[in-house]
């Protein structure tokens, strides 16, 4: 071998690695012991060319042929086994990829290396195709040595490699090659038998093949430069990616990859990168659409819209869910085409079973309800919506369902983790807005309430101070007055503990009680109920009014004295559910009508009634003054009490 060095036998090889790889200086080195011969070599500086050999301190092949293993060097200047090795100085060799050459026997014998005058990072696929090559090297050796011939070498190359020539019209110009010989890595990357190819021309294996193919050939045969591509054969769907370099007149060598899968892979990774810019575009859009709002039907119009657009769906929107009914109240929601609004109450089991997948946080997506065992049996009903494919995702609060973003398509397609992610977001986006929106018009809500409430109590404590301040007796007025304004006082405290929505009625009583004392004197019975605002204040003034006039005048005058306060639900004769309140007192002295009514006696007889839509009677027996109150139980209870709730009285 090392007296056949110089000769052509490795030429094609070494031009080969040159275009392949893409470096200037391509050698084939087989090692002696103080020595490396180039079998091959091309880009050496012309003195070391001549010569055809170095010694090892100008060797780099000295290690692959030493581990028997690839050396890869990115700057042979910075490595800390090289930095120091002439080849660098005399040869240029900065970056350099060298790969194994053995004999029958196994024996590593030399290297074929790629050497670049830059440093590089070599890759994966420089590698593989300068191992590639250097089977081809290393075949080519042990032909040599046991008479192989080409035909072994060429069938060993792990990429495909066609040998062929072009055919040229009457005017000269390139509109066809012919295989003249093509390996069996050629016929397996192009699905056809090899054999087949061999002899054929481009078109008539494959007629509506790309021009691009012809010119890029045409091109290297006629400028004699070589070429390197990345280009797809729609014929197949299949990508591919190699080199092309002339081999003489009108001849020439292609040397490709199948690259399918690195390219769809990349083009997932830009589909990916594409799709997130869409997210965040769309998501900023939804911010600024919905943060200035409080009309609910804009943010569920407004994020279902985004949603849909942005997902290219039929339907998009966002419902608010009943776990306890299996229900969704669906908003205003977006639609495309011919798909129709679906805004109202759905039972999500006439769509099916999967709201047990819903209840448990899983995402449902269904890519065809006429497939999908879940879907099958309503499939009719949710093709009438031109539902085909549906996607939702639950919103859960503390393990349980109480929001559902939902997509509608009418044809099945692609749909990932990404997009549901992104569903997810903005389904958090439209639930947050939602919040956002009922809290500020709740807090409107009650300002409106407060001022209403304090217009409400500054007249009260006008119309207090009006009747009760006239006359001369200004000190027993002014303890009156401030007596009133207290029982007004405590009525508001409990409001405000209910935030001025409802307060029981027991502890309204209680209350209004408490600045008279003596609470064994007193007999409180009654179901619960709340009152409302309004009734509250009356109820509270009204108990103080009939307090202070039983210590000044009735049962609280004498020690033995009691008043007994209840109230009950029962049915009218006609059937109608009614509340009845009473005040009576035991134990007192005889009483008698008054010849004047006051204040007192005025509130309770007007403000009560109209406060509970109802009738006040106030009777003066001789056993004690009774106070009794009538009226609807739905005007006095916040929900209208059930048959169970009532107290059936015979008449």
């Amino acid at each position: 071998m090392l007296s056949a060095a110089g000769d052509d036998h490795f030429e094609k090889h070494i031009q080969l690695v040159r275009n392949a790889l893409g470096v200037p200086v391509a050698i084939v080195s087989l090692l002696e012991e103080d020595r490396q011969v180039f079998a091959a070599h091309a880009g050496l500086p012309k003195v070391w060319a001549e010569k055809g050999e170095t010694p090892l301190t100008h060797s780099f092949c000295q290690y692959v042929v030493r581990e028997e293993a690839n050396l890869s060097v990115a700057d042979a200047r910075l490595h800390p086994v090289l930095k120091d090795n002439l080849a660098i100085r005399d040869l240029g060799v900065i970056a350099y990829l060298g790969t194994p050459l053995r004999l029958p026997t196994g024996e590593v014998v030399g290297a074929l290396a790629a050497i670049d005058t830059n440093a590089r990072a070599w890759s994966e696929r420089d590698r593989l195709l300068l191992e590639s090559i250097a089977e081809v090297v290393s075949d080519k050796i042990r032909a040599y040595i046991s008479d192989l011939n080409w035909e072994t070498m060429f069938a060993q190359l792990h990429e495909g490699m066609i040998m062929g020539e072009v055919l040229r019209d009457e005017a000269g110009h390139v509109h066809d090659w012919r295989h003249r010989e093509v390996n069996p890595a050629c016929g397996r990357m192009l699905g056809i038998d090899y054999r087949k190819i061999a002899g054929k021309t481009l078109r008539e294996l494959f007629p509506a093949i790309e021009r691009e193919w012809l010119d890029e050939v045409a091109s290297v045969v006629e400028t004699d430069q070589p070429a390197r591509f990345l280009r797809q054969f729609s014929g197949f769907d299949r990508w591919y990616e190699g080199s092309c370099q002339s081999t003489g007149p009108d001849t020439f060598v292609m040397l490709f990859m199948d690259v399918t899968a690195r390219v769809k892979a990349e083009e997932e990774l830009r589909a990916s990168q594409d799709f997130t810019t869409l997210r965040q575009a769309a998501l900023l859009e939804i911010g600024d659409r919905t943060r200035a709002t409080i009309d609910i039907d804009l943010i569920l119009a407004s994020t279902a819209e985004v949603l849909g657009k942005a997902l290219g769906s039929t339907r998009a929107g966002y419902g608010q869910v009943d776990p306890l009914t299996d229900t969704v109240e669906v908003g205003q929601d977006w639609t495309a085409g011919s798909a129709v609004s679906m805004a109202g109450m759905h039972h999500f089991r006439e769509y099916g079973s999967f709201i047990e997948d819903l209840k448990r946080g899983d995402d449902v997506l269904i890519f065809d309800v006429s497939q999908d065992e879940r879907t099958r049996a309503s499939e009719a009903l949710l093709l009438a919506h031109d539902i085909r494919m549906l996607v939702n995702i639950p919103i859960m609060e503390s393990g349980v369902m109480t929001g559902l973003m939902l997509l509608h398509f009418d044809k099945p397609r692609p749909f990932g983790k990404v997009e549901a992610d992104f569903v997810r977001a903005v389904a958090d986006r439209t639930q947050a807005a939602l919040k956002q929106a009922r809290a500020v018009a709740a807090e409107k809500l009650r300002e409106g309430e407060i001022s209403h409430r304090l217009k409400n109590s500054m007249a009260m404590v006008q119309a207090i101070a009006m009747q009760t301040l006239k006359g001369a007796d200004i000190e027993d007025r002014r303890a009156a007055f401030t007596a009133r304004l207290s029982a007004l006082a405590n009525a508001h405290e409990l409001l405000l503990k209910r935030t001025w929505h409802s307060a029981p009625l027991d502890e309204t009583i209680r209350s209004a009680l408490l600045p008279h004392g003596e609470a064994h004197r007193f007999h409180i019975s009654g179901p619960t109920l709340d009152l409302s605002p309004k009734q509250s204040l009356s109820m509270s003034l009204a108990v103080h009014e009939l307090a202070t006039n039983a210590i000044k005048y009735g049962a609280l005058r004498e020690a033995e004295g009691k008043i007994s306060i209840g109230w009950s639900l029962f049915r009218s004769e006609t059937g109608q559910p009614m509340f009845g309140w009473t005040w009576q007192e035991k134990g007192g002295p005889i009483v008698a009508p008054p010849q004047r009514s006051g204040f007192g006696s005025r509130l309770i007889s007007r403000v009560l009634p109209s406060d509970f839509a109802g009738e006040v009677a106030i009777d003066y027996p001789p056993t004690g003054l009774v106070c009794t109150l009538t009226c609807p139980a739905w005007d006095t209870v916040d929900v209208p009490p059930t048959d169970a709730d009532l107290v059936e009285v015979s008449a």
